[in-house]
């Protein structure tokens, strides 16, 4: 199969992925898109996990332990893990979005070459504030070259356990190399095995051109369109338009399936968002899931 698709759980601890991995299989998915897996801030609250506290392994979702088991099963089933990675930013403290939480490790917070001056971005539309500035928590400055050996060092440990792609979180935010910054060249290129890896960037809510840019440095992850199909990773709904934005909420299980069966049709890269039913800001053992990607339509889709 030629198409990399993509089945994304989030929320879901590994451990409870693994028992599922024949059914994903069989379902026609050759990927699976787990949640970040760095420390983080404790709580229901499903945007907790992309407010981390160092670049290492192990979270409410899972250990490292967990993440080999993970990598190991799947790979029986010829089924690559992608790990979402938060690099941009890090949590804030509970009473100021500007301030870096206590728990962020000290050789991060402490080191002043490693921060973008701490204003927030007021203008989307302007691209010098969304590389220049805060988008509401702690953001790093990642032209930094030791800050970048520390991500790399990092993804390479990743690697390590198996895991066979990367997902950059909020990447729009970091400069591209005609903008003055080599994060995209020089990190990607620092990955051991990288020919072999899926990886790719989260740019949304973005014009084609901005798209395009990105594109010639890595694969992306868009609600919008580029150029170059086999370069873009697209999706029905995500997450962030399900748990964020509330914008696709309402859309019933046949209109998803329609257009799923179009993405499929059209695009080499897909991603499936597999939905908490209800809350999803309840304890990690207590969500539930919707099991749409079970459907027999969503096999023959996938598999055609």
């Amino acid at each position: 199969m030629s198409k990399k698709i993509i089945w994304h759980p989030f929320q879901m601890k590994y451990k409870k992925i693994i028992p599922h991995l024949q059914k994903i299989k069989e379902q026609g998915f050759n990927f699976i898109q787990i949640s970040p897996i760095q420390p983080c801030k404790e709580g229901s609250m499903w945007w907790s996990v992309y407010q981390i506290f160092d670049f290492s392994i192990g979270n409410k979702y899972g250990t490292k332990e967990d993440l080999i088991e993970l990598c190991s099963e799947s790979k029986k089933y010829g089924i690559k893990i992608i790990v979402d990675v938060v690099t941009n930013h890090v949590a804030s403290s509970n009473d100021n979005s500007m301030v870096v939480n206590e728990k962020v490790n000290k050789k991060l917070a402490d080191n002043p070459y490693f921060w973008k001056e701490r204003r927030n971005i007021q203008n989307w539309d302007n691209r010098e504030e969304v590389i220049s500035l805060c988008m509401g928590l702690p953001t790093f400055s990642l032209d930094n070259y030791d800050l970048q050996d520390i991500i790399i060092k990092f993804l390479n440990e990743l690697v390590d356990c198996g895991v066979g792609g990367f997902r950059f979180d909020c990447a729009k935010n970091v400069e591209l190399p005609e903008e003055g910054s080599n994060f995209w060249i020089r990190v990607i290129n620092g990955i051991k095995n990288k020919d072999e890896l899926f990886n790719y960037a989260e740019i949304i809510f973005s014009p084609k051109e901005l798209i395009d840019k990105y594109c010639k440095y890595i694969n992306v992850a868009t609600n919008s369109y580029g150029s170059d199909k086999s370069k873009l990773v697209t999706y029905v709904y995500n997450h962030d338009s399900i748990l964020e934005f509330k914008c696709t909420n309402n859309m019933s299980d046949d209109m998803f399936m329609n257009e799923w069966e179009v993405l499929l049709q059209n695009f080499d890269n897909v991603l499936f968002y597999v939905k908490p039913i209800g809350d999803s800001n309840i304890p990690v053992d207590d969500i539930q899931f919707s099991d749409l990607w079970m459907n027999d339509r969503i096999r023959y889709i996938n598999n055609k």
